[in-house]
């Protein structure tokens, strides 16, 4: 299923308040599982993600991942699921919420209505914006350079809408 790295919080209990039952996907790379989107055809459709971390007290031990789970525009159906461990050097929440993102971007096909409980995954899209997030000194500018570098490819045809 869902998995370690993939938070139980509200954004995949709202996806999957639908009930219905899914396996795992046969392949365990993310480009197999998220490539599967364009073959299925996943755009115009709702996506939901969300990042997690494990053992955050402990510095030593933390653990961070990400997930995702697309739904049928017109049904409230599962169409594709992901979760994996965060792969960048900064195990924290902001990292794994924004590669979340980045993957649905990576994937999927415009249009696409990505879903978050991640203030600043929000923000740094509707708000704050190419400009700044690009110029950030952050320890996450690299992520959100990826994340731009790809919307920008796509040329429009995504939200992403804050819930929580």
């Amino acid at each position: 299923g869902c998995g370690y790295y993939f938070s139980a919080g509200v954004t995949f209990r709202r996806a999957l308040s639908c009930a219905i039952p899914f396996s795992e996907p046969p392949s365990s790379r993310v480009s197999d599982l998220l490539g599967a989107w364009r073959a299925l055809g996943v755009h115009g459709r709702y996506i939901y993600t969300d990042g997690s971390v494990f053992e955050a007290q402990y510095p030593s031990l933390v653990s961070a991942g990400w997930g995702c789970v697309a739904l049928h525009q017109d049904r409230q159906e599962v169409v594709s699921f992901c979760s994996r461990p965060l792969l960048d050097p900064l195990q924290c929440i902001n990292a794994a919420e924004i590669v979340a993102v980045i993957n649905v971007v990576r994937f999927a096909t415009p249009p696409v209505r990505i879903y978050t409980d991640s203030a600043f995954v929000a923000d740094g899209f509707n708000v704050r914006g190419p400009e700044a997030t690009r110029a950030c000194v952050s320890a996450h500018a690299h992520l959100w350079k990826e994340f731009w570098r790809l919307v920008d490819d796509w040329g429009g045809g995504i939200e992403i809408s804050k819930i929580k």
